[in-house]
């Protein structure tokens, strides 16, 4: 078994460097392409007249706005990191990020490599991290030279360049790239310092120690920032190639830490670029490695074959035989469950029934509860008239009288000819009878039994009419009543809205029969669905033990005799009906106030503006 598993990975080992070799060879055309992409970009910057009239006159802003803004231009068309003229010292004089926060405009790039080669009349080409934004790129240079200077060769490197014009461009698609392969890929530079990776953890490690030299060095260009520059957790199986070692031959089994994990990896690297750049990819041996495992494992199942196969016919047998005693379990157990649901079933069918029964009962105890309810309304209603009847005989006895003296007046008056005295009184006698008349008309109104309909009803109105017929039995007691500033319809009952409101008016009266000011307070408040009515006393307030009862069916806090604790029991199941909520509480300033809340009427314009009207 041994002797299959190295066979295996041997032969697995073979061809992954084969597959490996030919994705490195892809990823080093297209990163060689990607570079060359922009080559050539500098010099042709370099060849721009206006760039060099700029570099000869820097101090006339016309000349930097406009070279800022065909830079600009360039970056959009063009679409690199950023284009920017150097002057002979390094300053940055124009740039295509003029206008943006963090602008290379005025910066010094006198120490960068790429700044250092184009002033030796060379292209320039430099990978490093932005001084001024931190962002990586790849920086490509050229000089430029003043238009008088001699066409040759010759002459143009013996001048000295005025200026240099920088390309920053982004390999970041690159990176992206390579993160949707399945292979890890890395692109060092020439030192081995790591500076594109598909594994972002990467970034900024090298692939071997570097020297002291080299350090000081990258550090003085500030070519990778303040990055510590450690090496990769490189752990070789074999040999590591170096710079001498062909790009066919640079093939390694590693381990390197990923994630936390040491893993095995095959490493391959090839050059690309003009610095010398290095490609590497690292491919996952572990498919060789499981092929092997799985080739081993397949033999030693084979020769566990016939032994499994033997200890199966045996189980099986005994899963037959297991098998026919739990079916005949299984069918015992269905009889005694298909007995107990059979059962289960009359049980319900019966509670059906008797629940049937009972709802009947209960719709039949609903109907006499609402008749019972009615009646008790309207003998509140009757008990209301009995207790405000003396105030009504005092009401109606008054303008009766008065009407009588009048009439005698009258007559005498017609018998001496003064007819203008004899027609003001018959117009005093006439008023006198529609008040008496207005009087029994609410009396009337309000004795009636109400039909249990709703309709849009005027708050302030029934607010009106309740004061107006409690105000004749409550010398003494001083109303505040502040309507709404429009017109507030609610749904409801207005016979039965207008009893719910004298009783809370009677009930406010009865309160301050003790107190030395009687006043009474109704207010009014809205919201986006209800109104809200407040009626406040100035009586003595509610104990807490009646608050909690104040609404239950024969309580009251009243003297024998006084009353039969129904009305507000009434009133809340009025409330109630109308979708609406009543409670009671003592006020902080003192006095008991009654809070009565009902929907709103669905909004009719025509019915509010005649009303207003």
């Amino acid at each position: 078994m041994l002797a299959t598993y190295n066979a295996v990975v041997h032969s697995s080992l073979d061809q992954l460097r084969r597959t490996s070799g030919q994705r490195l060879d892809f990823l080093t055309a297209v990163t060689g392409q990607t570079l060359q992409k922009y080559e050539s970009m500098p010099y042709v910057l370099s060849q721009q007249g206006e760039l060099i009239d700029l570099l000869e006159h820097p101090d006339e802003a016309r000349r930097v706005q406009s070279v800022n803004d065909y830079l600009q231009r360039v970056r959009e068309r063009t679409e690199p990191l950023a284009v920017y003229l150097l002057n002979r010292q390094g300053k940055a004089i124009a740039s295509s990020n003029w206008s943006e926060p963090g602008t290379f405009v005025g910066q010094d790039y006198s120490f960068r490599p790429y700044f250092l080669q184009a002033m030796q009349s060379q292209a320039g080409r430099f990978y490093g991290v932005g001084t001024t934004t931190a962002e990586p790129g790849y920086f490509l240079s050229y000089p430029l030279f003043s238009r008088d200077t001699d066409a040759s060769a010759t002459s143009v490197t013996a001048q000295a360049p005025l200026g240099v014009v920088v390309v920053k461009i982004s390999l970041g698609d690159l990176e992206q790239a390579w993160g949707e392969g399945a292979d890890a890929v890395a692109l060092a530079d020439a030192d081995g310092v790591v500076f594109l990776s598909s594994d972002s953890n990467w970034r900024y490690r090298t692939l071997t120690p570097l020297a002291a030299d080299t350090q000081e060095r990258l550090l003085q260009t500030r070519q990778y920032g303040d990055s510590a520059l450690q090496m990769l957790p490189i752990r070789p199986l074999r040999p590591l190639w170096d710079r001498e070692t062909p790009a066919a031959a640079r093939t390694d089994l590693i381990h390197l830490a990923r994630g936390g994990d040491a893993s095995a990896l095959l490493m391959q690297a090839a050059e690309v670029g003009p610095l010398s750049w290095k490609l590497v990819l690292f491919s996952s041996p572990e498919a060789a490695f499981a092929a092997a495992r799985n080739a081993t494992v397949a033999t030693a199942l084979a020769l566990a074959l016939v032994a499994l196969l033997i200890i199966t016919l045996w189980l099986r047998r005994s899963r037959l035989q297991e098998r026919r005693a739990a079916r005949i379990e299984l069918l015992r157990i269905n009889d005694e469950l298909e007995m107990r649901i059979t059962e289960r079933t009359q049980v319900l069918v019966d509670a059906n029934t008797s629940m049937e029964s009972k709802l009947s009962e209960l719709g039949e105890a609903e109907r006499m509860l609402r008749a019972t309810q009615d009646h008790a309304i309207q003998a509140g209603k009757l008990a209301v008239l009995g207790q405000m009847s003396a105030g009504i005989v005092h009401e109606i006895a008054q303008p009766l009288t008065a009407m009588r003296i009048l009439s005698e007046n009258a007559r005498k008056l017609l018998s001496v000819k003064e007819f203008a005295e004899a027609d003001d009184n018959m117009i005093e006698i006439g008023d006198l009878c529609r008040k008496a008349g207005s009087i029994v008309g609410e009396l009337k109104g309000f004795a009636q039994k109400s039909v249990e309909t709703f309709e849009p009803v005027l708050v302030d109105q029934i607010t009106s009419d309740a004061v107006t017929l409690v105000r004749r039995e409550s010398a003494g007691v001083e109303f505040d009543v502040r309507p709404t500033s429009r017109p507030v319809w609610v749904s409801g009952n207005s016979v039965r809205l207008e009893q719910v409101l004298i009783n809370l008016l009677r009930n406010s009266i009865d309160a301050m029969k003790d107190s030395a000011n009687r006043c009474i307070s109704i207010r009014m408040e809205l919201d986006e669905r209800h109104v809200v009515l407040r009626v406040r006393d100035t009586g003595s307030g509610i104990s807490p033990e009646a608050v909690q009862r104040l609404f239950e069916p024969f309580f009251t806090t009243k003297a024998p005799g006084h009353g039969l604790g129904l009305g507000l029991a009434i009133s809340a199941s009025i409330v109630q009906a109308m979708h609406g909520e009543i409670r009671a509480a003592n006020h902080s300033e003192g006095g008991a106030e009654f809070t009565l809340r009902l929907p709103l009427a669905p909004a009719d314009p025509e019915r509010e503006a005649i009303r207003w009207n």
